[in-house]
């Protein structure tokens, strides 16, 4: 099995709260939101978004990787509002060694919260 085996099509997870979806074009300014603060940018492998171009770079990477079935991010969307407060997924992932690198960034807002 290979990694793009799996990410042909990122499904969608769901919990009670949240959604893990694939980002999309009009994520944009909830993703600016929170990656322009660089209290959370300060935890993530990327800089804080100086602009709402810097998002939009990002965002067009994401959807390269999402191409290419690469390992690429879930937004995580609050079911409440329909708002993408963060992002989760694979760092990196060996399937032959069976391991992964987890990561995620998610809005201040929302630190200390049952998600």
């Amino acid at each position: 099995m290979k990694v793009s085996d799996i990410y042909s099509e990122l499904p969608t997870l769901e919990t009670e709260r949240t959604r893990l979806r694939k980002l999309r074009q009009e994520d944009e300014q909830d993703l600016f939101d929170y990656c322009s603060d660089e209290e959370v940018a300060r935890y993530t492998a990327w800089p804080h978004h100086k602009s709402i171009e810097d998002t939009r770079d990002y965002l067009n990477r994401v959807f390269d990787k999402y191409n290419n079935q690469s390992v690429s991010p879930w937004g995580i969307e609050d079911k409440q509002t329909r708002k993408i407060i963060g992002t989760a997924g694979y760092m990196s992932w060996n399937i032959s060694h069976s391991k992964a690198d987890l990561g995620y960034a998610l809005s201040r807002d929302y630190w200390n919260q049952v998600l």
